[in-house]
Order: C-alpha cells, then structure tokens, then sequence
C-alpha cells in the first residue's frame, strides 16, 4: 500500500472515530471531505439494506453534498454487479453515482450501500483510488459496528433493553429521511400502564422494574422489526412509532391489549400481577414535527386514563 494510501487511512480513522457521537449525517460530511481531498467527489449516499421477500430493497436514508434542487435519484438498481467483490463501478451507466460501496456487518451479511459521486462528470477510478475506496469500505463497516456499540449507551435504556427517549427520535429521524424518499403513513402512540404507581407502592420499587421488563418483552414479541418502541423519560410509559395509519396502529394495539390480560408476573410467591395500558394514537400530519405529534399523542392517552384500559385514536371522543 502506498503512503498517500496510509496516510489517508489513518485520517479517515482519526477523523472518523473522533466523531463517533455526532450525527449520521455529520459522520458523512467528514468522510466527504476526507474522501475529497484525494479524488473528486462532492457528493456522498448511504443506502440501508432491507431484506423484502427474495430480493433486497435498497434506500437512500442519507445523503451530503447535495445541492439545492439537486435530483435524488428515485430509481435505484435492484441488483449490483460488484466488480472488485465489494465495490460496483457505475461511469456508463444512468444511476446517478459512479461508484457503490459494499458494507457488510460481523457476518458477511450486506446491511447497506456506500454511494460516492462525481456530479460534475461520470468519473474512471484508478488503482490508487480503487485502493482508497477499499479502505473507505473497511473504515465505514468499523463505524457501523462501533455506533451499534455506542448506541447500547446512549440510546438504549439499560433496564428495559430498549430504546430511550434519545434512541426514539434517533429513529425519528432516521425514518423522516426514508419518508422522504418512500412516503407513506407514520402514526404514533404514547402508553401508560395503567395502576402502576399502585403496583410499586404494593409490592416495591424492585418488583415494579420486573413488571416493566415483562411488558416491554410482550411488546417486542408482537412487533415487526421496522416497529419502534421506546421507554419514554425512565418512568412507565412508552412511545411507538410505526410506519402505518393510526386505525391499523389502533387495531394491533388493540391486539396487544387482548394479549396482556394474559400476561402475569408473580410477586411474592402465592398473588400473580396482570397489566392493562391505556394509549393516545395519531397520526403524523404532514408538515407536522415529531414532538408536536407527541404532544397530541399525549393529550389523548390523558383522555384516555380517565376510563383506564382505553385506546384513543384521531378525532375520536372517547374510545376503548
């Protein structure tokens, strides 16, 4: 490996590493610009990797260098001949970028798609650059797994194991950026379990957490891998954010609620605990941010602990 090959390596490294904390979209920027001091490229794509059926499904969830009114394309391969193993090289033809970048995860599994572009010109790489964007690949793959390692801490609530208020609108946005690209309907629910603070001054602090445990694993048993579900400020209440109209969220949670009168926690022994929830759910409206859905998320799961064991959705007035 040459030098200037070294040498860029361990700049892309510091650089990277260095930001671990930042956005997504600022660790992109950064490796932009790094990239652009050795070869042109002004502009920089991350396509997730979603396994549909037989075929993966590729989307753009982030993209730098842009320009304003700049063209993202809508139309992207469904298939990538990757002509070194783990680069595809696209000058002739009409994608949009001249070159895609294999990312894989700890078991060869491809989770995403490092796009990088000329928009001035389709673009030839030579062996030194081939050898750079081979480094790229690695460094971006070590970020992914650093972040997943990151985002056990920052974003994921320790008792639970599941998203907290951070994670959940790290997700947000994550999805924001899909929407973009693929809208479609979002709706979001705030839930509280009902009688809980009677639970914990009954049987304790400690046996309050278990109950907590139980739900939060009933809810991931029932929910699909692009749901999310996240423990809302420590206390016991949960955000859930699906890509889905507010009466299809109604009728799962409605489901949910069926599948608790089942669920029991024993607390001392010789009395088994059952739960119940009450939720607000909206839709996002469009234009509408994510903490201005929250809150009227929030003015109806407050409707709705007036009867307890109630679901209230849009423009109903009471519900259940």
């Amino acid at each position: 490996m040459s030098p200037e090959a070294i040498k860029l390596h361990y700049k892309l490294m510091y650089a990277i590493m260095s930001s671990l904390n930042e956005s997504v979209h600022n660790l992109m920027e950064v490796l932009l610009g790094q990239i652009s001091m050795h070869f042109k490229a002004d502009r920089l794509g991350i396509f997730q990797v979603l396994k549909s059926g037989e075929k993966p499904k590729y989307i753009l969830c982030g993209i730098v260098g842009a320009k304003e009114g700049d063209c993202i394309d809508e139309a992207y391969p469904l298939e990538f001949n990757f002509t070194d193993g783990f680069i595809c090289y696209t000058p002739t033809q009409s994608v949009g970028w001249d070159a895609f970048i294999s990312i894989v995860d700890q078991n060869n599994e491809l989770i995403a798609i490092l796009a990088v572009d000329d928009t001035s010109a389709a673009r030839e790489f030579d062996p030194e650059q081939r050898i750079i964007l081979f480094h790229i690949k690695m460094i971006v793959e070590e970020i992914f797994k650093q972040r997943n390692f990151i985002e056990q801490f920052r974003f994921v609530d320790p008792v639970l194991n599941i998203l907290n208020w951070r994670g959940i609108f790290w997700k947000a946005k994550e999805i924001e950026l899909r929407r973009k690209v693929s809208p479609g309907p979002l709706s979001i629910a705030v839930l509280d379990i009902d009688h809980f603070k009677d639970i914990n001054t009954t049987h304790g602090h400690s046996f309050g957490t278990t109950c907590l445990k139980a739900i939060a694993k009933a809810f991931l048993q029932n929910m699909r891998p692009s749901d999310i579900i996240g423990r809302w400020h420590e206390g016991d209440e949960f955000i859930v954010i699906w890509e889905q109209t507010a009466e299809i969220m109604k009728k799962r949670l409605t489901r949910i609620q069926e599948l608790f009168t089942g669920l029991k926690v024993d607390a001392d022994g010789h009395h088994e605990i059952g739960f119940g929830f009450s939720a607000g759910v909206v839709e996002v409206k469009e234009g509408e941010t994510l903490e201005e859905a929250i809150n009227r998320a929030d003015e109806r799961l407050r409707r709705a602990k007036k009867t307890r064991f109630t679901i209230i959705s849009d423009d109903e007035t009471e519900g259940g």
